[in-house]
């Protein structure tokens, strides 16, 4: 961490006060008061943060912030290191097991006051809590699903300030459907932010692409979005492109035959990258050297079919050469520092235009970005989870927030084939109050989260026979379960069938999902089930309420 200069609180808005004041109360009292500050993108929660560790840390008790993986910059980290100075710790999956222990040894001997965090943080050795903060409480990333112990951190700290009679702040611009269901419910306290601090929403436009296509345009880049760059760059001004897909190209096909090189070890076709000449699955690692030729039918016809960030970036260089560009990705920060420098760089001007995925959507605050172009809104619209929709919203309205947050105005361009879906027109709207009116319609009538609990089961293994076999038995004891508890209130039970990504890393993937009104149900199938005994080489991993279903 560079060094950092103290900086001392701002004067706040009436609006911020308000909001202040209200959680003050809850702290002061010591009662476990559980609030969502629901604020839209550059309305000054961080500020709302800063001021109720103050307070918290006045009355010698200690606070913890989390922040999810993306949205850990090092700007994040220096707004609470410049308020609070060495009385910091900061633990997050970056830091080396030595680093890490030093920070939590800190906590341990009541050296620092704060902790800033991903979702380990929860557990932080403080013996003196008086309040949690969860940033962009919305994120997937609070929730440890791929490995045991599984749990969801937004949980977690809920009963820790239940336990230890703490206050809870989850915010966001976006909150998930379920967090803000409860809030209207009363379950929660709602505090709402209106406005920006120092500027206005920027102007979102929304492109059809089909229309762009139909006019004779086959770029990536819309004739509105074209322009706006070039635009930029004469002015002197920051632009973000953001594309939720790395590579190159998402697949590549014969335009004879049809052949699509899959991977060996997943059911999942391989990604172009055009920089290493690879195809890569995502999913295990797998790479194979890109032929010239299809090795199915021997054609050079070739297509590479789809777009991403490693295209984008080769195609701005190719439109806008004067342009100095950065790529933020997993590919381009994979070694240690790189995103802080990647940052930095852009942060201290020294690039015009920054292309990345949803790691840009967060944490970034940087007064000279007036244009954010989103290159394809449809990527996370179209995946097999009832969670889409509201995916979809929250990163649309996540990433153009990252416009115009200083004292120029901002724009954002969303580029789309559905342009009339809810999803995308609540976020031209920034409206978030409209989306969930709409997508709560649907959950209710499909009985899912948060009229629902869910849970998925996943069986893998590498004989497939044996996988569907145990997979069958599993959906059984589910049965067997909630036909025992005699449960009056509403269950269903959905398989068992091939898991949307039916092979990983060479094992076969088959789930079993279960719908019901109380979670205690869940709670018993899943102690029955981990119980079993299934062959040796079947897994059985048991998830209740998964952020994905995937």
């Amino acid at each position: 961490m560079r060094d950092v200069e103290k900086t001392f609180p701002p004067i706040l808005t009436e609006e911020l006060k308000r909001a202040v004041e209200e959680v003050k109360k809850s702290i002061f009292s010591g009662q476990p008061d559980a609030y969502l500050l629901f604020g839209v993108t550059g309305s000054g929660k961080t500020e709302v943060y800063l001021k109720l560790i103050e307070e918290t840390v006045k009355i010698g008790k200690s606070a913890i912030v989390l922040v999810p993986e993306i949205a850990l910059t090092p700007q994040t980290i220096e707004r609470f290191v410049s308020r609070f100075g060495n009385r910091v710790a900061v633990i997050h999956s970056g830091l080396s097991p030595g680093e890490r222990f030093d920070e939590w040894r800190k906590v341990k001997n009541k050296e620092v006051d704060v902790v800033v965090g991903v979702r380990s943080a929860v557990f932080a050795p403080f013996d003196n809590l008086g309040l949690i903060i969860i940033d962009e409480e919305h994120e997937a990333t609070y929730k440890q699903s791929d490995t045991r112990p599984r749990y969801n951190a937004k949980e977690v700290a809920e009963k820790r300030c239940e336990i230890e009679k703490a206050v809870l702040v989850m915010a966001s611009a976006t909150p998930s459907l379920e967090t803000y269901y409860k809030a209207i419910k009363g379950d929660y306290k709602l505090l709402k932010l209106t406005r920006r601090i120092k500027a206005s929403m920027p102007e979102i436009e929304v492109v059809n692409m089909s229309d762009e296509l139909a006019k004779g345009n086959n770029s990536i880049f819309s004739r509105k979005l074209f322009s706006y760059i070039k635009e930029n760059l004469k002015k002197g001004e920051q632009t973000i492109l953001f594309l939720n897909r790395r590579g190159y190209s998402s697949f590549v096909a014969c335009r004879d035959c049809g052949y699509v090189p899959k991977c060996p070890n997943c059911d999942i076709s391989l990604t172009y990258h055009f920089e290493d000449k690879k195809l890569v699955c995502h999913y295990c690692g797998y790479e194979e050297p890109m032929r010239e030729t299809c090795p199915k039918c021997g054609s050079k016809r070739i297509r590479y079919m789809g777009i991403g960030t490693e295209r984008v970036e080769m195609d701005i260089k190719k439109f806008f050469p004067e342009a100095r560009v950065l790529r933020m990705d997993v590919d381009t920060t994979r070694r240690k520092g790189s995103h802080e420098k990647i940052f930095y760089e852009f942060k201290n001007g020294k690039a015009d235009i920054l292309i990345g995925t949803q790691m840009i959507s967060k944490g970034f605050d940087i007064p000279n970005v007036t244009l954010v172009g989103v290159i394809l809104a449809d990527i996370t619209l179209n995946l097999p989870d009832f969670r889409s929709s509201e995916r979809t919203f929250q990163l649309l309205t996540q990433v153009a927030g990252r416009a115009g947050r200083g004292e120029k105005p901002g724009r954002v361009v969303i580029q789309t084939y559905e342009d009339n879906h809810y999803s995308i027109l609540t976020a031209k709207e920034q409206d978030y109050v409209k989306f969930f009116r709409e997508e709560i319609k649907y959950r209710e009538i499909f009985k899912y989260p948060p009229f629902a609990h869910l849970m998925n089961i996943v069986v893998s293994g590498e004989d497939e026979e044996k996988v569907k076999n145990a997979s069958a038995n599993t959906y059984l004891a589910c049965q067997k379960v909630i036909n025992k508890l005699q449960v009056k209130s509403y269950n269903k039970i959905l398989g068992p069938a091939p898991a949307p990504i039916s092979k990983i890393n060479n094992r076969y993937r088959w789930q079993v999902i279960v719908k019901s009104e109380e979670r205690e149900v869940l709670e018993e199938i899943a102690e029955y089930v981990q119980n079993m005994k299934y062959p040796k080489d079947i897994r059985v991993a048991v998830d209740i309420d998964p952020l994905n279903i995937m």
